[in-house]
């Protein structure tokens, strides 16, 4: 194979194989309140364009992106599943087109894709079959890396695909950060980048240009992305935020609760005894106390299930959604307006009592994030490790969905994203021959996966300490090291929750970082063997690339 041609013709078709492959997954129809039911009743809202529905203590509490993309794909009546695989598919394709200038064969780089493409979390049911974020979290991911990757390997290049590529990192950037509120892991790779791009574009013609084509196009569809979220939240419901838990209000609230008393157990970031030392101090605290007592038996049972360190207390996972039902249940959620303006009372309030040593309290933090523990470091590492395994071997992957577990639900799952809903727990089974056919060859990719991922990530390391070794700061070994710092910086992030908050080390939080590994493993392979990959001599200077 040696056309452009024939390399898209065979990725095309390996794509198609691909979504029916994938099709196979249903999807269950679970009541999660802050999860699966919350994205069905918020994408419902969107799907008959009343943006996110009527204000409530959950509409703001999780980015709108995936409610968004679920009622788009309804709205072109496109199957979810299918729409989700699609985008999957668009994220592998950017990748083949970015990796474009380092000159692979066009073989190699439909191996590459195939890698991409069949990644056994994708379509693993504990994953793909749940209407949660992390449907499309990875191919965004992806997309941001993948686009990073193309605006820094066409930085010679022209003024006009430079721009373009930046621009859609700053629309994948967007939509990432629109969909999960920790997009911030993304930005030292993607600031590495367009850094290295920036410094080596010094020296050709139009450097200044050349630099802005960079960055600005980037910065300014990231900005229209972000900020017209915003404003249609503010125009709507009187709270221009992308999230409620990231406002400076409720940050502000919370981290007043936060401080109060002695410092608490680790995974525990207010204890009962605090908020009820706030309480006769604050009136705005107090409202909260009552409800806060309702609910305490309940969460504590829930900690001590999920997070045993924890027991006899809430722990952090579960404390942000207890203190928040109780202000709902107060009255405090009748609109966003009157949340924000409790939010503030309350952190006003309490650090007013602090000040004037009305309380013991510890110093001032406007944050969800627990105060930084030296101690912590150990937990942290064994973290990494536990994460960096599971997702090298691909560890979290299981064929089945879930049942669906709440009656009435799944034909209003089944309506809204147009495939088929698992069946309710009890159910009796409905065996179909195609339907096994296709289990089974997802039994085996994730088999044939849990052994290549570890050989991957041992060819990507290899490849990169080779160049750094040879001081061969190369387009090749700068993208190599850009994906490895990704996916450190995300396993750093999810084990500082881990040793502080609650478990983070599963494969729902983890599953962003799979493609990452892929096409870090993958491409390293490529270019452990430059004599084997490299399509003939290097191009002249702004000469297009095989395939953009």
């Amino acid at each position: 194979m040696t056309s452009p041609r024939a390399l898209w013709t065979a990725f095309a078709a390996l794509a198609l194989f691909k979504v029916w492959l994938a099709a196979a997954v249903p999807f269950a129809a679970v009541s999660a309140q802050h999860d699966d039911l919350l994205f069905h009743d918020l994408a419902a809202a969107a799907a008959a364009g009343d943006w996110l529905g009527p204000y409530g203590v959950r509409t703001l509490v999780k980015g709108p992106g995936y409610p968004l993309f679920i009622a788009t794909a309804y709205s072109f009546s496109l199957s979810l599943r299918v729409a989700q695989e699609l985008l999957y598919v668009a994220f592998c394709a950017v990748a083949l087109m970015a990796v474009g200038p380092l000159g692979l064969r066009a073989g190699v780089r439909l191996a590459l894709g195939a890698l991409l493409l069949f990644n056994p979390m994708t379509h693993a049911g504990g994953i793909a079959g749940r209407l949660v974020r992390e449907g499309i979290y990875p191919a965004l991911a992806g997309l941001v890396l993948a686009c990073a990757i193309g605006v820094h390997l066409r930085r010679k290049g022209s003024l006009g695909t430079l721009g373009g590529w930046s621009a859609a990192l700053g629309a994948a950037l967007g939509s990432a950060w629109v969909t999960r509120e920790e997009g911030v892991w993304l930005l030292p790779a993607v600031g590495a980048l367009a850094l290295g791009a920036a410094l080596g574009a010094r020296g050709r013609s139009r450097p200044v240009a050349r630099a802005a084509a960079i960055v600005l196009p980037a910065l300014a569809v990231w900005a229209l992305v972000v900020g017209g979220v915003r404003v249609v939240n503010g125009r709507v419901y009187g709270w221009p935020v992308v999230v409620e838990l990231q406002a400076p209000e409720f940050r502000a609230g919370y981290g007043a609760l936060a401080r109060v008393g002695p410092e608490p157990p680790v995974y525990v970031p207010v204890t009962a005894e605090a908020w009820r030392q706030a309480g006769r101090v604050s009136p705005a605290a107090a409202s909260l106390v009552p409800h806060l007592e309702d609910a305490l038996d309940v969460y504590e049972k829930t900690t001590c299930r999920w997070l045993p360190e924890a027991c006899g207390h809430v722990g952090g996972g579960w404390f942000v959604w207890m203190l928040r039902d109780a202000a709902d249940k107060a009255g405090h959620h009748g609109t966003a307006a009157e949340a924000r303006a409790f939010y503030r009372r309350l952190a006003e309030e309490v650090n007013a009592a602090c000040a004037a040593r009305r309380l013991g309290c510890r110093p001032r933090r406007d944050s969800l994030a627990p105060a930084w523990r030296w101690g912590q470091v150990p937990a942290m590492a064994r973290a990494c490790g536990r994460g960096l395994f599971r997702v090298a071997t691909f560890g979290g992957w299981r064929e089945e969905a879930m049942a669906s577990r709440a009656r009435g639900l799944r034909k209003r799952y089944q309506r809204l994203t147009l495939s088929r809903a698992a069946a309710e727990e009890g159910a009796p089974a409905q065996p179909m021959a195609l339907l096994a056919l296709r289990d089974r060859l997802r039994t085996a990719s994730a088999a044939l996966y849990a052994v290549l991922g570890p050989v991957l990530l041992a060819a990507g390391l290899l490849a990169l300490g080779l160049r750094a070794a040879r001081r061969r700061a190369d387009d090749g070994a700068l993208a190599l090291a850009a994906l490895a710092l990704a996916v450190v910086t995300r396993l750093a992030l999810l084990a500082l929750v881990d040793a502080t908050s609650f478990r983070t080390m599963s494969s729902i939080y983890l599953s962003p970082l799979e493609p990452l590994l892929l096409l870090l493993g993958g491409l390293g392979a490529a270019l452990l063997a430059p004599s084997r990959t490299m399509a003939g001599p290097p191009r002249a200077e702004g000469a297009p690339s095989p395939a953009g």
